[in-house]
């Protein structure tokens, strides 16, 4: 004999549409959150800066190589001279002469619009960097995705959990007497 199933003696959540749902719905609830704590997908103006700066450092020290390069006579060894394009700072490119046979090395004297180094401060663009300053945007970039989606995990998870643990109400024992 079949019996009805009535509202009384349903199951209680338990069937996967009803799982679905409390581990689903946090996450479709808390994606809004996400969206706002993504960092931009563009390029910062810093950013262009340094990339435009160390392209055409890239250029001009390609350029340094072929018999045309014009250099100053007066040339002396860790002895910069300007060349006639301004970096995105406005200030000119520098180039000085390096090593034995003597190198051109070209940079940019980057937002602070001096370098005491030849083109090695921090702040500098330049092809002898290991370590520059595009490398630091990318650094922070990367933090900035994971500060983000790991905030949106832990939404995601907290609120799966408290959907998943089902509410028992409080039995408080009768007296007797």
């Amino acid at each position: 004999m079949t019996t009805a199933v009535s509202p009384q003696n349903a199951p209680s959540g338990r069937s996967s549409w009803g799982w679905c749902r409390r581990v689903l719905g946090p996450g479709l609830f808390t994606f809004p959150v996400l969206l706002l704590l993504l960092p931009p997908l563009d390029q910062t103006r810093g950013e262009a800066r340094y990339s435009q700066a160390r392209g055409r450092c890239r250029y001009f020290t390609a350029e340094s190589r072929t018999p045309g390069f014009v250099r100053p006579p007066a040339t002396l060894p860790h002895q910069p001279w300007s060349l006639e394009e301004p970096d995105p700072w406005g200030t000119p490119y520098q180039a000085v002469l390096f090593g034995d046979p003597p190198a051109v090395r070209i940079y940019s004297c980057g937002p602070d619009l001096l370098s005491t180094s030849y083109g090695l401060d921090r702040d500098d663009m330049s092809l002898a960097l290991t370590r520059t300053a595009i490398d630091d945007f990318r650094d922070q970039r990367r933090r900035e995705w994971w500060i983000a989606f790991g905030s949106w995990l832990g939404l995601w998870f907290v609120g799966s959990a408290l959907l998943l643990v089902e509410y028992q109400p409080l039995k408080i024992p009768e007296r007797v007497g």
